[in-house]
């Protein structure tokens, strides 16, 4: 919300052309479906893309269970922004076979369950390190 209400704001400031709005969108959504696509590229592309742009495999390390890897590569389009804020984490800590996706509040199960992911939101915080998120503050809502 805070981020959007930032964006707003230099719009409002700027008032770009709607065709520059438009192009904006458009690579900021390409950009968004690339990045959190569930693919490899050959470590030679993946290297070299990486050094300009938020790629699966730069991207990834964000969506990591540990709390350290979620507040790294957190760019958006350009990569160049998480080695400016000293955010950027070449790999994970275990690496990329080992690495686990999503939050130690939700269960696998849960992120499947579009009525879950939908609750979640609104569902009391489960006590730091819990594996499941107040599973019964979801089914009883």
């Amino acid at each position: 919300m805070l981020t959007q209400g930032f964006y707003l704001l230099i719009v409002a400031v700027l008032t770009p052309l709607p065709a520059a709005m438009i192009l904006y969108e458009l690579a900021n959504t390409a950009e968004a479906l690339f990045s959190h696509a569930n693919l490899s590229l050959p470590p030679k592309v993946e290297k070299v893309l990486r050094l300009v742009l938020v790629t699966p495999g730069f991207h990834r390390t964000h969506h990591s269970t540990e709390m350290a890897e979620q507040q790294s590569n957190l760019s958006v389009l350009f990569s160049f922004w998480d080695r400016l804020f000293r955010t950027y984490r070449d790999q994970p800590r275990g690496g990329e076979d080992h690495l686990e996706l999503g939050l130690e509040e939700v269960s696998a199960e849960q992120s499947i369950r579009t009525l879950d992911m939908l609750k979640l939101p609104f569902a009391p915080l489960a006590p730091t390190g819990a594996r499941e998120y107040a599973p019964q503050a979801l089914a009883e809502k």
